[in-house]
């Protein structure tokens, strides 16, 4: 198993920093040695073929991870867009001479509204562009979450599942 022997040293050799070298990390492996025999070498390739119900957790945590990350992004973006939809009804009919303030980098400046208007209709549009572009890429993630789900028929207990599986109602426990 001459080929076998030469991906773990290759392997080594890329993840040689402290942060990689670890002998407990999947991505460590030995050599083998040449007085190992082969049917070792083919245990060793069909196990690292095989997917196990560890990772199969690990990357359904990391997928929901994901889409929660992108759900929270795309909230705060729809509340800015909100925001920036009320200033501008507010200063829409406005006379464009009049004095308007403006937070540009934490600092407060002073425009007029002919200045400001385009500024925010402009931030505006673009949050409206960020905002398409992250609905499609949670849609996406979503898609191979449920992919993920489905192929490994993952079933998820919430918590009051799990508390009434386990235990009735008078337990004992005194509050």
């Amino acid at each position: 198993c001459a080929q076998h022997n030469q991906a773990p040293q290759l392997q080594q050799e890329a993840f040689l920093s402290p942060r990689y070298f670890s002998p407990f990390s999947p991505l460590f492996s030995l050599p083998l040695h040449p007085s190992r025999s082969s049917a070792f070498c083919t245990e060793r390739i069909t196990m690292a073929g095989q997917v196990t119900q560890q990772q199969v957790i690990q990357k359904f945590n990391q997928l929901r991870n994901e889409t929660n990350n992108l759900r929270q992004k795309l909230a705060e973006l729809e509340s800015d867009a909100r925001e920036h939809e009320l200033v501008l009804n507010t200063i829409k009919p406005l006379d464009g001479d009049r004095k308007a303030y403006r937070l540009v980098g934490g600092v407060l400046v002073e425009r007029t509204v002919a200045e400001v208007l385009p500024a925010v209709e402009t931030n505006k549009k673009g949050l409206d562009e960020v905002m398409a572009k992250l609905q499609q890429a949670l849609a996406a993630k979503e898609k191979e979450l449920n992919d993920h789900i489905a192929e490994y028929k993952i079933t998820v207990k919430t918590g009051a599942e799990e508390g009434a599986g386990g235990m009735s109602a008078s337990s004992g426990v005194l509050v």
